[in-house]
């Protein structure tokens, strides 16, 4: 939408007419003009028209279609969480970034172009996407949201996989940070968080330091973004290091978070509510792991089969989830064969899941298929699959959240 079309627009919407626009400012005539984008307005002008329809100067000089972009962030294939939007990017978006408008949800289309560039191994126009985002806000002034884009450019480059990358490049922001922590108390709870879960496998003292600032921040400023994920993480870690004594803090953090927050999100993270980090999935299970995921499959069979319009509890997500389950269940039945039988290697494909621990997880449980194969005496076979499906974490196979992995792999190969 052009300025006069945006002027005309919000004067109409407030009902004034365009002399009592114009006041004592401006003539009749240029404000009709300006309206019809045929004489641009002087700074002084534009200065007087922003005040007086209540908005700000960069409302009024936005460039783009603000209805076009508003509708694309309303697609619902922007949110899969098991499928990357290639396709409506490639097709729909970059045909017409010329239409994204210059502002905060234009911001949000531009982030979704950077992933796609990052997706593909477009490196250069992604840090172009990134410029142009920074200097957005640079020029309105909103210096602390650069900052937290920033923050977002480091997460993008999850999709390229370079890890190492996106954590020195959140290293470079504390500064920066604390600049703005005090104003906007997000941009610190990220930062702890992501330079934590950056650190993993790079740097143990940033990883366990930023870690527990995250937790004290979130507790500090009641604000708990992240602090599942920062105790699951940290309660991995302990756990696979063998020390059960400090991974039950942590298990204990999330006893107590999952007891007050009833979150619908929740009930599809967690099977186990005694033991909300599940340090592992096909090993070393407890006693009644069987009842635990029959009950699990349950509430999920019943969610599918009602209306429910929360995103967090989509049917489409859970049937994603089901049939993993249902071989997991079947594997702790010792019903090798039915996992033989139903599993396939694209059940665990995740597009999205571009963290270490997110690969990872899909990878452990899509050993379920070799570890049936090899009870079932196909030893070769299972550790054709093994290898098959460690090619897919081949980067990170040596993280601290593989320890699994690595226990499988001893029994299959009997090493």
């Amino acid at each position: 939408m052009a300025l006069g079309e945006r002027i005309k627009e919000l004067r109409k919407e407030q009902g004034l007419t365009l002399v009592e626009l114009a006041g004592e400012k401006i003539t009749k005539g240029m404000l009709s003009l300006i309206e019809n984008n045929k004489s641009n307005p002087s700074m002084d002008t534009l200065e007087y028209l922003a005040e007086t329809l209540g908005v700000s100067i960069s409302y009024l000089t936005q460039e783009g279609d603000s209805e076009w972009t508003k509708k694309m962030l309303e697609r619902s294939e922007l949110y899969n969480s098991f499928d990357f939007p290639t396709e409506l990017i490639k097709e729909e978006i970059l045909p017409n970034i010329d239409k994204i408008a210059q502002s905060s949800d234009g911001m949000l289309i531009y982030h979704l172009i950077r992933v796609y560039y990052r997706y593909t191994g477009q490196r250069e126009k992604a840090e172009e996407i990134t410029d142009l985002i920074e200097q957005f806000y640079k020029n309105i002034g909103l210096e602390n949201l650069a900052v937290t884009d920033k923050m977002n450019n480091a997460i993008s480059m999850l999709y390229e996989r370079d890890y190492k990358s996106a954590y020195e490049t959140t290293k470079q922001l504390e500064e920066d940070v604390e600049k703005y922590k005090e104003y906007d108390s997000n941009i610190y709870i990220n930062y702890l968080f992501w330079r934590s879960s950056f650190a993993a496998d790079f740097n143990e003292k940033d990883f366990l330091e930023y870690g527990e600032l995250h937790l004290q921040e979130c507790y500090k400023k009641e604000n708990f973004k992240y602090f599942y994920l920062q105790n699951l993480i940290l309660g991995l870690y302990y756990s696979h290091k063998g020390d059960m004594e400090q991974a039950e803090v942590y298990q204990e953090n999330l006893r107590k978070y999952l007891s007050f927050n009833q979150s619908d999100k929740y009930k599809f993270e967690v099977v186990d509510k005694n033991r909300p980090i599940n340090v592992f999935y096909l090993l070393n299970q407890p006693d009644n792991i069987i009842e635990l995921v029959e009950n699990y499959l349950a509430e999920m069979e019943a969610v599918i089969k009602k209306e429910n319009d929360n995103p967090m509890v989509s049917r489409d997500y859970i049937k994603q989830y089901l049939p993993i389950f249902e071989l997991e269940l079947a594997y702790y039945r010792q019903d090798y064969e039915y996992v033989l039988e139903n599993f396939a290697y694209q059940m665990y494909e995740r597009p999205q899941a571009q963290h270490p621990l997110d690969r990872i997880l899909f990878a452990v449980r899509s050993l379920v298929y070799p570890l049936s194969l090899f009870e079932t005496g196909k030893v070769e076979k299972a550790r054709e699959s093994y290898s098959i499906i460690e090619e897919t974490v081949e980067d990170i196979k040596h993280s601290i959240y593989a320890k699994e992995m690595h226990m499988i792999k001893e029994i299959i190969f009997e090493q």
